[in-house]
């Protein structure tokens, strides 16, 4: 990659910070309408994956990984006790 860049890589960066940089560059391009060919049919979506734990600690999914957002998903939840916090 050095090889196809003028400026210094930068060899340690938050990734999360990576992904959502490179998105939002994605993103000015395409309403600028300053696109090559290799970014002119691409489509941004937000996704997320939400999971709530339940009884005996069970990790139980909510919204799968990767589902676009924004969602609506209804699912009823009963409380272990009264005082569950």
């Amino acid at each position: 990659m050095a090889e196809e860049y003028v400026e210094k890589l930068i060899k340690f960066i938050n990734p999360d910070e990576a992904v959502a940089l490179y998105g939002a560059a994605l993103q000015a391009a395409i309403l600028l309408e300053n696109t090559t060919e290799k970014i002119k049919d691409i489509l941004l979506h937000d996704v997320n994956a939400f999971n709530i734990v339940t009884s005996g600690d069970v990790i139980t999914p909510f919204i799968e990984y990767n589902t676009i957002i924004p969602i609506k998903k209804p699912k009823i939840f009963k409380l272990q006790s009264n005082s569950s916090h």
